[in-house]
């Protein structure tokens, strides 16, 4: 899996945050994370590409859906958390 994970705390807000961004012609995949990534929770995430997170960030601000964090994946077990 590549590009970058944006946790929610619920599968109904993930769903929510995928609709808002297919809406806008995002491609948005919901995944579950591993563990490691969410802090022992099970939360729920989309993935995103990386090259659209910028105007991704925008749709979501809009439609009042923030990401609890977002996850880079840089690589297989490979993440940073970045700022957003």
């Amino acid at each position: 899996m590549n590009g970058i994970l944006l946790t929610s705390k619920s599968m109904t807000y993930a769903q929510q945050m995928k609709k808002a961004l297919e809406r806008n012609g995002f491609f948005a995949e919901i995944v579950r994370p591993d563990t490691e990534l969410t802090r022992g929770s099970c939360a729920y995430a989309v993935n995103i590409s990386q090259k659209f997170l910028p105007e991704v960030l925008d749709v979501l601000r809009l439609n009042k859906l923030l990401p609890v964090r977002a996850i880079l994946i840089e690589g297989k077990r490979k993440y940073r958390e970045l700022k957003i």
